[in-house]
């Protein structure tokens, strides 16, 4: 079947001969020159997948350049051909072809739109010499640019024809997967996900990276041990297909068995057997040994299973003696829970310090040593004595129990009902049982007198402490809070360590002269004063205690201070702020979830007001004989509930984090539905 030449000059030749005819006048030399035209034209034009009826191949007549250029010969000719036959036999000649007419060529025959980026320039030579699918042409022109050090990387309707630098840059397909098959034929830049199971991906790093091409890349992602490979995809495949051979379970290759020694130290052994494998020429890298210290054992790994029953014999014969001398290896235990020094300091005790408890048989000395920094402790001890201190260990070091301690801190205003306190409210039901009343332990710190009109302090009994069900409590308190009786401080919640203080705080830090010194500078009069600052409020310490019942002990030091008025202190004329203070300490026990309230702290405001007739009651000296006086008392009692709930497991905080959570949902909604738009907005 014969093939049929196309030149891709012929375009340039033609407007080179259409601009001769347009100087040209004569009929005759227009009709000459049409019928050497027209057979080219006709072929150069014909598409690409349609076959010539012709058997016989046609060689179009040769056009004589003009001797004076037109105005378009400063366009450069296009050294390339395309020779095409029947569908599929296509024949590529490129000599020295400039980029430009190569990609023009190659659209022809693939319906490809192609963009050159800025910069890019290549000569090209190729030449195929046997007929190529048409289907193939593109995967070899993508070969073409790979040796250029060129790319085509797919963008929407386009190619964009770029460096292969720059190509790695841009957004390219990408693609995953652990063997080659499914990889699709080309040599268009990709990239190419690769996971690596049985060796680490750094180990296989070395010998991939000089297979790589110019444009390729390798990186190493080590926490999923996996390889991200960029390159053009034919390397890619090479790639893959070494990675798959390599990538293999070496466990099932391998002989593997494990020796437990009796009488002597894994060191000892593995040293001894490390000569004597040398001694005899036998190759490392057919056997591996790895000491475990923990079990005293040794572990074999052998490619043959000839060379593993030599190994057994010769640890058979050097494993005698009666076990003296055996080495004790220093192991580093990470405490997880607690604090290496109180671990130490209870080992010590058991096992350092004093003789071992009745049924703990020691093999020889033991050593214990704290690294504080990084909470470790080194253990010095034989394998059979490690493991009887690591049962200990591991009992002591779980994790710890905590407490979420919510607290409640409100003021609430007394009416006929609650006017001795809301203990006292509780406690008519009759179901609770009231806790210890300690007495007050301290009042005002600097003014022991009352506080001054119109308000004063009088807690009748001091603080009370009082153990309910924090249903009952909340009931009354909802219902105070629908007459508007209730004003709630602060609501904090703080989770403690078993055994640990925690700290909270609700008040101010008032700022407070410690000292105070004129000096004169200048004729000028000044102060020096030192300032510090003083917490007021509520401020309140709880320490609780978890017993095996899930009961907690609550070691409670409460004080509540507030600023009063000023005084004076020495010759010097300068006035200070007293305060108020009430403070108390004691231990109450409470079950899982049983609430503790602590109050008694009541306060009594005596107010003096004028009723009268408008105007008339305002009139100087006379206005008295129109207005009369009148007086109320309010008072309202400071309440604190404390509700110890226990954490003993990871489900637990999990439990009470998604119940907190879902409290701060409802009270968004809440304040959604109550709040108007309006200020929503203006909020936030």
């Amino acid at each position: 079947m014969a093939n049929q030449t196309y030149t891709s000059a012929a375009k340039h030749k033609i407007k080179d001969i259409k601009s001769q005819l347009n100087m040209s006048k004569n009929w005759l030399t227009i009709v000459i020159l049409s019928f050497i035209i027209i057979p080219t034209i006709s072929y150069a034009q014909m598409p690409l997948d349609i076959a010539q009826p012709s058997a016989q191949p046609q060689t179009p007549q040769q056009v004589e350049q003009p001797e004076t250029p037109p105005p378009q010969a400063s366009q450069p000719e296009a050294p390339a051909s395309v020779q095409q036959g029947e569908p599929g036999n296509i024949v590529l000649n490129f000599l020295d072809a400039d980029l430009r007419d190569v990609l023009q060529t190659i659209g022809e025959i693939t319906g490809e739109n192609f963009i050159i980026a800025p910069g890019v320039t290549a000569k090209i030579s190729v030449q195929t010499s046997k007929p190529i699918f048409a289907r193939d042409v593109f995967g070899i022109f993508e070969s073409i640019l790979e040796v250029y050090g060129l790319a085509a990387v797919k963008t929407g309707p386009f190619y964009k024809i770029l460096t292969s630098a720059a190509a790695k840059q841009r957004s390219i397909e990408i693609m995953h997967g652990k063997n080659a098959k499914g990889l699709p034929a080309g040599d268009n830049i990709i990239t190419h996900i690769a996971p690596i199971e049985f060796i680490s991906a750094n180990d296989i790093l070395p010998i991939l990276q000089p297979m790589l091409s110019p444009a390729g890349s390798i990186i190493i992602y080590p926490k999923t041990n996996t390889m991200i490979v960029t390159d053009i995809l034919s390397n890619i495949k090479k790639i893959i297909e070494i990675t798959e051979i390599l990538d293999v379970d070496a466990f099932k290759r391998m002989n593997i068995q494990v020796f437990a020694l009796k009488n002597n130290a894994t060191k000892t052994i593995q040293k001894e057997l490390t000569d004597i494998i040398a001694t005899l020429g036998i190759d490392s890298k057919q056997l591996s040994l790895i000491p475990l210290e923990r079990l005293n054992s040794i572990v074999i790994f052998s490619a043959s299973a000839q060379l593993m029953g030599s190994i057994r014999e010769w640890i058979e014969k050097l494993d005698r003696g009666s076990g003296e001398g055996i080495i004790a290896p220093t192991r580093l235990y990470y405490v997880k829970n607690e604090k290496v020094s109180s671990i130490k300091a209870i080992l010590d005790q058991l096992f350092i310090l004093k003789p071992p408890p009745p049924g703990v048989n020691f093999e020889g000395e033991i050593r214990l040593y704290s690294y504080d920094s990084a909470n470790a402790l080194l253990i010095q001890a034989t394998p059979n004595d490690y493991n009887i201190i690591m049962e200990t260990i591991k009992q002591l070091d779980r994790q710890p129990r905590q407490v979420l301690i919510e607290a409640i801190i409100a003021e609430v205003s007394l009416s006929e009902g609650t006017n001795l306190g809301i203990q006292w409210s509780l406690l008519s039901g009759g179901e609770n049982a009231q806790g210890p009343n300690p007495s007050i332990i301290g009042s005002s710190s600097l003014n022991m007198g009352s506080l001054p009109s119109p308000t004063s302090i009088a807690p009748p009994g001091g603080l009370s402490f009082l153990v309910t069900d924090s249903r009952r409590f909340f009931g009354i308190l909802q219902a105070l809070a629908s007459e508007g009786k209730v004003n709630i401080l602060s609501n904090p919640h703080i989770v403690v360590k078993n055994n640990e203080k925690a700290f909270i705080n609700v008040g101010k830090d008032i700022p407070v002269a410690t000292q105070a010194q004129q000096t004169s500078t200048t004729g000028t009069a000044g102060v020096i004063q030192n300032i510090e600052y003083r917490k007021t409020g509520v401020l309140l310490n709880v320490t609780p205690q978890i017993n095996e019942e899930r009961g907690v002990s609550l070691h409670i030091k409460q004080e509540v201070s507030d600023i009063a008025e000023n005084v004076t202190v020495g010759q010097s004329g300068f006035t200070y702020p007293s305060f108020t203070k009430r403070e108390t300490e004691t231990t109450v026990v409470t079950k899982d979830g049983e609430a503790l309230l602590i109050g008694g702290l009541i306060k009594e405001d005596r107010r003096e007001d004028y009723k009268g007739i408008p105007l008339l009651m305002n009139i100087p000296i006379l206005g008295y004989l129109f207005r009369y006086t009148t007086y109320s008392t309010t008072k309202t009692e400071l309440v604190i509930l404390l509700l110890p709930r226990v954490i003993e497991s990871n489900e637990e905080a999990v439990k009470v984090t998604d119940e907190f959570k879902q409290r701060v949902i409802e009270m968004l909604k809440d304040w959604e539905v109550k709040t108007p738009a309006a200020l929503q907005e203006k909020q936030q």
